[in-house]
């Protein structure tokens, strides 16, 4: 059995050496992929977007934007990725922020190990299995711009970290 195409998988991590140019192979690869028809959303984890300037447009930001044909972007931040998630589980906007706006509760939150990762790595991976009506997904491929080597291998096995602590 053959691995499948690069292009034909739903998520696909970049990660290098920092400044060796992975928000451009990022770019790239969405391009790629929307030139097959594929509808393609590249979510950025850095401090600092850099992939929608590569396409000429203004940041996107945490809501999702079009940057090309069939090619999005989103930049995932863990306090506006955390805030989505409460208020999903929660679901209650009000419940949410009678909680998670407490100042001891933010500062346990932002002192807590790791959290953001996790809440980051969830959020791209809701994204990664999002579907649409009918069982479609919504993007065929998600491009996870991550973060240089060093810090992106240590932001990719905090999953694998925390389930063997719990």
């Amino acid at each position: 059995m053959t691995p499948p195409a690069l292009l034909d998988r739903r998520l696909l991590v970049v990660t290098g050496k920092g400044g060796t140019g992975k928000s451009t192979v990022s770019a790239a690869l969405a391009l790629a992929a929307s030139r097959k028809r594929k509808r393609v959303l590249i979510c950025e984890v850095t401090a600092r977007e850099r992939v929608s300037e590569l396409f000429g447009r203004p940041p996107s930001g945490p809501q999702i934007h079009k940057l090309f044909e069939d090619v999005y972007s989103v930049h995932v931040r863990p306090p506006e990725a955390m805030r989505e998630y409460g208020i999903m589980v929660l679901r209650s906007e009000t419940l949410y922020n009678l909680v998670f706006e407490r100042r001891w509760v933010r500062y346990f939150l932002n002192a807590a190990p790791s959290l953001a990762e996790i809440v980051m790595l969830g959020k791209v991976a809701w994204h990664a299995g999002r579907e649409m009506e009918h069982g479609r997904p919504r993007w065929d491929l998600v491009v996870l711009d991550a973060p240089a080597t060093g810090h992106g291998l240590t932001f990719l096995s905090v999953p694998e970290v925390f389930l063997s602590i719990v």
